[in-house]
């Protein structure tokens, strides 16, 4: 399956979770419905990759990163980090 935006992918995911805006909201901390209901939205801005991967954690589902030519090759993202460590 193929989504256009990460934003429509977590919705995907979301719906087939059951799991809805108001329990993604307070997983994340989240005061209102309205930070994710924002955050979904990808008409108004290009989700960041850290939250991309809060939202797939609290769903259960990873971050990949496949090769396009060799489709057998992917990476599977565990992790981010915010901010580059100092040398």
């Amino acid at each position: 399956m193929d989504a256009k935006s990460i934003e429509e992918a977590l919705r995907i995911f979301m719906k087939d979770k059951h799991i809805t805006q108001t329990k993604m909201a307070g997983e994340l901390g989240y005061k209102t419905v309205a930070g994710i209901t924002n955050r979904l939205d990808s008409s108004k801005n290009s989700m960041r990759f850290d939250m991309a991967y809060k939202f797939a954690n609290v769903i259960g589902c990873d971050l990949v990163l496949r090769d396009r030519e060799n489709p057998e090759k992917e990476i599977v993202i565990r992790g981010y980090k915010s901010k580059p460590e100092d040398n």
